[in-house]
């Protein structure tokens, strides 16, 4: 009996265009795109005509009603020549939110201190700074969701809460656009039966989790379940891990985390995870960031990994991949060890508490842990 566990490398290798690059260059986005690209245009506008004057919304001006605050930030490798990197991957996306996030509150008061004595000459005076150009675009649009100038009486809780509603329609229109994409891409479904026929090999399929917000339900057995690890096209969920330490259950941007979030789909039709037992756990397309550690530690929890495998405890991991994106199979299979590497590394040290604990040995001599390059030719 198996599991498969899907990330977005599963959507991408059954042609369906569902990376956060694609979804930005796509026809479905590009009004969206335009209307950000009007934000950044006011703002710059407005630095060239009142030069020191502090930043403040025209009444009349509306175009922070018909965007969120995501919308702009995450759009930025397009709206404005960028210094770094393009987001390329889907943990690039939610590493980049994190970091966001994880900037605002550990440095609250030096993040305030910034917007709110910011001037638009700034924007004139320095062009080339980036953070400046957004930190006033952060700055105006809570004027206008807050419906005051004096922004500086926005708490941590209600900057969390107004950010977490702008999230939750940010994703809103990322699901139907994969439903769009879905509807339109005829052989998805054909080449998922392939993809999964092959992954499973002769094991049978008792379960299914996917990262992905595609629906696979027709593709399944009877009996098999579903679970959509971070929700569905209806409900998609982009969230962060956290350090328990520094981000508990009591911190305001809590409610960023997958953990909160899946939380609060509790109730929805959006399937759980089951109790069945598991002989092999397959994954394929999933880059291991750690993003994602609260769904593989609870995983390798339910496996029991720091126990020696035996005949009732006979599980095995395999880590599925091929070449893609013009890079070598050599090459592509590095990257998984290191990932799989780092990822128990990580396990050692946050769940077992025993971070020299020889765990990738024991799972390697015990042949419980394999790297398998797979194919649909």
């Amino acid at each position: 009996m198996a599991l498969l566990v899907f990330g977005n490398g599963f959507d991408k290798a059954c042609g369906l265009e569902s990376s956060f690059p694609e979804y930005l260059k796509s026809r479905y986005y590009s009004s969206t795109l335009e209307k950000c690209k009007d934000v950044i245009a006011y703002i710059k506008d407005n630095g060239a005509k009142y030069g020191d004057a502090m930043p403040t919304i025209d009444p009349w001006y509306n175009g922070f009603s018909k965007v969120t605050f995501w919308d702009i930030y995450f759009s930025k490798p397009h709206l404005i020549k960028m210094s770094e990197r393009e987001i390329e991957l889907w943990s690039d996306f939610e590493t980049t939110l994190n970091s966001f996030i994880m900037g605002i509150k550990n440095s609250w008061n030096e993040w305030r201190n910034d917007i709110l004595t910011s001037r638009w000459s700034d924007i004139v005076n320095y062009p080339s700074n980036e953070d400046m150009l957004f930190s006033l675009a952060l700055r105006l649009y809570l004027a206008h969701r807050t419906e005051q100038e004096d922004i500086e009486k926005v708490s941590h809780k209600t900057l969390a809460a107004l950010l977490l509603e702008d999230l939750k329609d940010y994703e809103k229109r990322f699901g139907e656009y994969i439903r769009e994409q879905q509807a339109h891409k005829k052989d998805y479904l054909t080449n998922a039966e392939k993809w999964i026929k092959a992954l499973r090999g002769g094991d049978t399929l008792e379960y299914l989790n996917t990262f992905n917000y595609s629906d696979l339900s027709s593709l399944l057995p009877s009996k098999a379940g579903l679970w959509h690890v971070n929700g569905d096209a209806d409900t998609p969920i982009f969230g962060i891990d956290y350090d328990a330490e520094e981000t508990g259950a009591y911190d305001p941007w809590y409610i960023f985390t997958k953990t909160y979030r899946r939380l609060e789909l509790n109730g929805s039709k959006v399937c759980y995870p089951t109790n069945r037992s598991f002989r092999k756990v397959i994954v394929y397309g999933h880059s291991l960031n750690k993003q994602d550690y609260n769904y593989f530690f609870a995983l390798f929890n339910r496996l029991k990994l720091n126990k020696e495998r035996d005949e009732k405890n006979g599980y095995s991991i395999v880590f599925a991949f091929n070449e893609y994106g013009g890079r070598s199979i050599e090459d592509v299979k590095r990257e998984k060890v290191d990932g799989v590497l780092r990822m128990m590394q990580a396990y050692n040290k946050q769940v077992l508490h025993a971070p020299d604990f020889r765990l990738m040995d024991i799972l390697y001599c015990n042949n419980a842990i394999r790297f398998q390059p797979v194919s649909i030719r």
